[in-house]
């Protein structure tokens, strides 16, 4: 049978025989055509719009959907994504575009790592307590602790 969209692969099962008293199947495959494409380039550049990695062209039908992957660059950061990483192919040509930031002489390689992000400080904050009273007032609050713990004791020991 002529199916529009579709070229006719094989068949699977006798397509001639006799009737029998069991179920017997026999199937048409069928292949679907490749409608019109669509085209998704994915690039990967610089902040100043330089090439830093080559391009991907996704090919796919019309309505299916496409989605594009981030790459690790040594050297760079990734920053921002322009247009959309998933999506449906469309007729029109579409462009997905990762920028990156080149990272600074000997900074780290980590992927979390952004020259924008602040570097951590290895301190605490001062913040004028002294650290002799805060031992002081633990050492009489236990002790105060202590002293009412055993007056509870003597207490129920008296009562019975």
């Amino acid at each position: 049978k002529t199916i529009a969209g579709y070229t006719f692969k094989e068949v699977q099962g006798n397509v001639t025989g006799k009737f029998i008293d069991k179920v017997q199947t026999i199937t048409y495959v069928y292949k679907k055509n490749i409608a019109a494409g669509g085209v998704v380039t994915v690039k990967y550049i610089d902040t100043d719009g330089n090439t830093i990695s080559e391009a991907v062209n996704k090919l796919g039908n019309i309505g299916e959907d496409y989605s594009t992957e981030q790459k690790i660059i040594p050297g760079y950061t990734f920053r921002e994504i322009q247009g959309n990483a998933t999506g449906q192919f469309t007729a029109q040509a579409q462009t997905v575009t990762y920028v990156y930031i080149k990272k600074a002489v000997g900074a780290s390689s980590s992927k979390v790592d952004s020259v924008f992000s602040k570097k951590a400080t290895k301190t605490l904050p001062q913040t004028g307590e002294n650290p002799t009273f805060a031992i002081v007032v633990a050492i009489l609050g236990s002790l105060l602790l202590g002293v009412g713990l055993v007056l509870c004791l003597l207490r129920t020991k008296k009562t019975k």
